[in-house]
């Protein structure tokens, strides 16, 4: 017996999986976003005369193409710079599409060029940065608008080598020789952008040295947020001098004497107070600080700030600022991870 009933026909987008496409990798974005920064970036202040065009056949690979390419391959943990000449023949990078050349024009190409032409590119890259920042306005911060940088200061250890050399084999585990060296750097946490990072080969040496280096040319007047490791009463001092507003922990075990207490409730452990650090004059700090502290479950909160105007800096904003330090871990964290900056 024939079945008279209509046979609906079911579209095939509506049987099959609907396959969307992938997001972008963070190395593409990166590159992306690094091309869109290019734009932004003014020209020299110095005006220099036109270069004199070289003899010869014009150079196929532009330097700017070239070194894109290569912080791709940095990106993308390439090992050898063939890979990078095989991308560069293969895919577009950015907005230049594929070359065709050899591997040894690549290669000669990125050896006549040296590392001036990368400074160059890094130099650009800066100018582009605060350009494209101003253009946006983005912030992520919007406490402390009196300070006009609010920067975290902190460092890593790199990741321990593996004993595979014979120099190396004979090591115990831990030994700090094992150990290829540090990061140490500056972040300015409301542009969510590095400031400035150093590399420090002796892993030993306290965290105060070569500091002043990494505060070289910011602004009068901006907030620095460090942990207990640069807990001291000459580093307070001086930044105080430099007229440089901080915000730290206060270390266990640290004297202090209170000159005047601002607000207090002994039910919360609340304390707003101002009060010298050291509790004898020989060994006390130079300028005065204000130290809060409060209680959030079982745990005490103690901070100390060279701020002392509570409607400057609120005992609420403090607490929110110095838990946005962690961001500059959080930084540290995407170079050695998805950078490959581990070792």
């Amino acid at each position: 017996m024939a079945d008279d009933s209509a046979v609906t026909q079911v579209p095939a987008a509506e049987l099959l999986p609907q396959l969307h496409p992938r997001t972008a990798s963070l190395a593409q974005q990166l590159i992306d976003l690094l091309q869109q920064v290019m734009l932004f970036a003014p020209p020299p202040c110095e005006v220099q005369g036109q270069p004199r065009r070289p003899r010869g056949r014009p150079a196929e690979l532009a330097l700017s193409h070239l070194y894109l390419a290569l912080l791709y391959g940095v990106l993308r943990h390439a090992s050898h710079l063939t890979t990078i000449w095989r991308r560069l023949s293969l895919e577009a990078i950015g907005s230049w599409p594929p070359v065709r050349l050899t591997y040894e024009a690549v290669r000669k190409r990125l050896l006549t060029a040296g590392t001036a032409g990368l400074e160059e590119l890094f130099a650009l890259l800066c100018r582009g940065l605060a350009a494209w920042s101003q253009a946006r306005q983005p912030s992520a911060l919007s406490l402390a608008a009196f300070a006009p940088q609010v920067v975290a200061l902190d460092e890593t250890t790199l990741d321990q080598v593996r004993r595979l050399t014979d120099d190396l084999a004979e090591l115990p585990a831990g030994d700090p020789h094992l150990l290829p060296g540090k990061l140490a750097g500056l972040f300015d946490l409301r542009q969510q952008r590095w400031v400035r990072l150093q590399f420090r080969a002796d892993v030993l040496a306290y965290c105060n040295v070569g500091i002043l280096l990494l505060l070289e040319g910011l602004e009068r007047g901006s907030l620095i947020l460090a942990d207990l490791g640069y807990f001291s009463f000459p580093w307070f001092d001086y930044l105080s001098g430099q007229g440089y507003w901080w915000v730290s922990r206060l270390k266990d075990g640290v004297s202090y004497e209170i000159e005047q207490v601002v607000a207090y409730d002994d039910h919360t452990g609340l304390l707003d107070a101002i009060v010298w650090l050291g509790k004898y004059r020989a060994d006390r700090t130079a300028h005065r600080a204000r130290l809060v502290c409060f209680t959030l479950g079982s745990t005490t909160y103690r901070y100390v700030t060279n701020v002392l105007d509570g409607r400057q800096l609120s005992l609420q904003d403090i607490a929110q600022l110095y838990a946005r330090r962690w961001d500059i871990e959080l930084a540290f964290k995407v170079l050695k991870c998805e950078l490959g900056l581990r070792l």
